[in-house]
């Protein structure tokens, strides 16, 4: 049984003299500021076990709606998230904790100014940027799957964000490429 515990360490010395600093943490213990103890296991599809507290399960909607409100009143502590593999479970609950316990992520507003063509220049926190810059295409699909089906509504903005950043002014054959897409075949005309 894996368990991982997420936290970046902003405020040792270290974190603070280190650009490195805000880069995604590696596992290791972490402390809850309160002294609630109660500890959620997230499975992934591919078996996957991720223990967190139960104030990070909360920010998927899809579990935060069939859990106890006294968390001394929880007694199934599985969560099952059939649709989301190991990988991509572990990415969404560095984003969870990072959200529940160093700093939520700022509500992205809309419409953009019609000269944006980065995502820096939409969200203004460094760690968030960082988390999107450190995931491939791929695994950008499959977040946006993943709080989709969690119902992660800040992850789910911020994934399609980066998505609609990266296809932004892409040609035709460009986004036919990304998104899988064959070509439609050309008309050939009809010979009597």
């Amino acid at each position: 049984k894996q368990h991982y515990y997420w936290y970046l360490l902003i405020t040792s010395p270290a974190a603070q003299n280190d650009q490195t600093a805000f880069q995604l943490p590696a596992p290791f213990t972490m402390t809850m500021s309160n002294d609630n103890n109660t500890m959620m296991n997230m499975i992934s599809s591919d078996g996957r076990e991720f223990e967190v507290p139960v104030e990070v399960a909360m920010l998927c909607k899809t579990f935060a709606n069939i859990m106890e409100e006294n968390d001394e009143d929880i007694t199934e502590n599985d969560l099952i998230c059939q649709r989301v593999s190991g990988d991509i479970l572990e990415k969404v609950i560095d984003f969870c904790t990072h959200h529940v316990t160093i700093e939520p992520m700022v509500e992205i507003r809309t419409p953009f100014k019609s000269d944006t063509s980065t995502l820096e220049e939409i969200v203004t926190q460094e760690w968030y940027c960082k988390f999107c810059e450190n995931i491939t295409r791929e695994e950008t699909f499959q977040l946006i799957k993943a709080a989709n089906f969690l119902d992660i509504q800040p992850l789910l903005a911020l994934s399609v964000l980066a998505m609609c950043v990266e296809i932004n002014n892409k040609s035709v054959k460009d986004l036919q490429s990304i998104f899988k897409i064959t070509p439609p075949a050309k008309e050939q005309g009809v010979s009597s």
